[in-house]
C-alpha cells in the first residue's frame, strides 16, 4: 500500500486552463522559450489567458444573443475587424436585416454596457453622441416651427 497523501501532489491545488496545453507554466531545459526572462514568460501568459477568457465571452454573447447573426456583427463593429471597415452603420444593419441604423446601434450599446468594452474608434464617444442628440433635437424643433407657420 501506498503511503501518500493527495495534498501533497503539486497538481493537488491546480486547476487546469486550456492556456496550459499551448504555454505551459513551466519550461523544460532544452525549450526555446526557457531562455525567455521569466517575467516576460508571465507577462505573455497572462494576456494569453485574458484572450482565452475574452473569446469565452465572446462565444457565450454570440451563442445566447437572440439573434447570432446580429450578435456576430455587432462584435466584429466593436473589435474593429476586416468584414466591417468600409462598411457604415447603414449597410450592416441591412445585412442583419434590420430596420434601421439606430437599432444597429442599440445592440452595439447594449454589447458594450453588458461586458464593459469601450466604444471603439468607430464608435461615437459620449461627448459627441451627446453633441449629435442635442442638434438632431434642435433641427427638430426647427422644422416643426417651420412647418407650424
Amino acid at each position: 500500500m501506498l503511503n501518500h497523501d493527495a495534498a501533497d501532489d503539486p497538481r493537488a491545488a491546480y486547476k487546469h486552463h486550456p492556456i496550459d496545453d499551448i504555454e505551459p507554466d513551466e519550461f523544460s531545459e532544452e525549450s526555446i522559450d526557457c531562455r525567455l526572462d521569466k517575467a516576460v514568460r508571465e507577462a505573455y501568459r497572462e494576456a494569453a489567458i485574458k484572450f482565452s477568457d475574452a473569446l469565452n465571452s465572446y462565444t457565450f454573447y454570440i451563442l445566447n444573443h437572440h439573434n447570432p447573426r446580429v450578435a456576430t456583427w455587432v462584435l466584429a463593429y466593436v473589435l474593429e475587424l476586416r468584414p466591417v471597415r468600409g462598411k457604415t452603420c447603414e449597410e450592416i444593419s441591412s445585412i442583419c436585416g434590420m430596420n434601421s441604423r439606430q437599432a444597429f446601434n442599440n445592440e452595439v450599446q447594449d454589447f458594450c454596457g453588458a461586458t464593459g468594452y469601450g466604444p471603439s474608434t468607430v464608435m461615437k464617444g459620449q461627448r459627441a453622441s451627446a453633441a449629435y442628440r442635442e442638434a438632431r433635437i434642435h433641427s427638430i424643433i426647427e422644422n416643426q416651427k417651420q412647418e407650424s407657420e
